[in-house]
């Protein structure tokens, strides 16, 4: 079982591996306002972490006010990824894990690992180790 935390980017239904959920509220405390000499915000209890606002890369607007980030894994690195909100998090195993349909693999995101069905929605699921790459391959 992989546990994931289900959230919005823009219209976008996603969902990702994540270890932890920081709100705007943190982010103007002290504790958050360090950043290191590579420009990466010092998250606590996980250091230095690069921020990623993927709504650039996927053509997504993004509302400000009230954004989320989620920091994960992204490899060796830390990565802190900015999204809308969050809708929740459950619990897949590999079989409710479905791959994009054979049309779309490799024309959309490359950081598209395949969906999950929640209910009546889909969301897209996000490998983050993939989804650094592209970022920084980009930047």
């Amino acid at each position: 079982m992989e546990g994931v935390v289900l959230f919005n980017l823009g219209r976008l239904k996603l969902c990702a591996s994540i270890q932890q959920v920081l709100g705007i509220e943190r982010l103007i405390g002290r504790d958050l306002g360090e950043y290191d000499e590579m420009g990466n915000l010092i998250v606590p209890g996980h250091g230095p972490t690069e921020l990623i606002n993927i709504s650039e890369l996927l053509g997504e607007p993004m509302r400000i006010e009230n954004f989320r980030i989620l920091v994960a894994n992204a490899g060796k690195k830390k990565m802190g990824l900015v999204v809308d909100r969050i809708i929740g998090a459950i619990k897949l195993s590999k079989e409710e894990i479905f791959p994009l349909p054979y049309i779309f693999q490799g024309t959309l995101f490359p950081a598209f690992k395949g969906f999950v069905k929640v209910g009546n929605d889909i969301f897209l699921l996000i490998d983050l180790g993939r989804l650094y790459e592209e970022f920084t391959a980009k930047s």
